[in-house]
């Protein structure tokens, strides 16, 4: 159970990462690298549930901790904020740069 959790967590971990790096500067390999990471997570999430359920629920009372630290780093790249929500860029500059120019003129 403790290897499974490690796992986990360094999985987790490179996923998060990833997925806020593809929202910063959005690199093709970052992208599939992200995307296996996902894969790999939910598949550890259902392996944690069976062999938790299955064999961990009798030596420990802690035996769902591992799915839900899954489920947390699965979870937490959906609720990030996008990139284009805390730095607007594209039309919104060209707004921003005119309403200077039209106090002045």
């Amino acid at each position: 159970m403790k290897r499974a959790s490690r796992l986990i967590v360094a999985i987790g971990a490179v996923y998060f990462a990833l997925f806020l790096y593809v929202h910063v500067m959005p690199e093709f390999l970052c992208i599939i690298l992200s995307v296996m990471l996902f894969v790999v997570l939910v598949a550890m999430l259902l392996v944690a549930l069976i062999s938790g359920f299955t064999r961990w629920r009798t030596r420990s009372r802690l035996w769902f901790v591992p799915a839900l630290v899954c489920l947390a780093f699965i979870l937490s790249a959906c609720l990030t904020p996008r990139w284009e929500s805390l730095y607007p860029t594209g039309d919104s500059e060209g707004i921003s740069r005119s309403i200077p120019e039209s106090w002045t003129a």
